[in-house]
């Protein structure tokens, strides 16, 4: 039994490394069935449609600026 107590320090370390590295590959497995699981990413056509609505957001959100709020943004993105 005294010897055993000895011998523990030596076991711990493998045995934490073991579990460590159980719990990463098991993080890793799930991390893989996630992603073949994901959606495909859209298509050319439905990227355009998506940029094409945010670019028609940003041109009706600068219509509506007044000059003076356009001419403090311009001041400030042109330093």
């Amino acid at each position: 039994m005294h010897n055993l107590f000895y011998l523990l320090p030596l076991l711990a370390c493998p045995l934490g490394m073991a579990l460590i590295g159980g719990v990463i590959w098991l993080f890793a497995r799930a991390n893989a069935k996630q992603a073949t699981t994901t959606n495909e990413p859209p298509d050319r056509e439905q990227r355009l449609a998506l940029l094409r609505s945010q670019q028609d957001a940003v041109a009706a959100e600068l219509r509506n600026l007044t000059a003076d709020q356009r001419r403090d943004t311009r001041a400030t993105t042109i330093q």
